[in-house]
């Protein structure tokens, strides 16, 4: 398992303990949100990057790059255009697209 999954694990277990065993506090520089939405938050957010970082891997990586079939059937611009997504701007694109469409 990656370390960004440990650490959403970690924030999800320290969200529940102050949710349901420490009256769910809240700070008074976050506003009246409570301290385990917070934490629910950065925990979804690792969640749907990782999500990301593997969806490039499965699709650009092993699917586009390793089957030639693939890449004759989306013909030599859609497969340079892909390829050349690699990296922050697939991954900030698919990073938004999870966080869109998972609730």
């Amino acid at each position: 398992l990656s370390p960004l999954i440990g650490i959403s694990i970690v924030l999800f277990a320290t969200a529940w303990i102050l949710f349901h065993h420490a009256k769910n506090p809240s700070l008074d520089i976050l506003g009246s949100i409570p301290i385990s939405w917070w934490l629910n938050f950065a925990g979804r957010q690792i969640i749907t990057l990782q999500l990301a970082l593997w969806s490039q891997y499965i699709l650009i990586d092993i699917l586009i790059l390793s089957y030639k079939p693939i890449a004759n059937l989306l013909g030599p611009l859609l497969t340079v255009w892909a390829i050349q997504s690699r990296g922050f701007n697939f991954t900030i694109t698919s990073w938004g697209i999870a966080n869109s469409i998972l609730p």
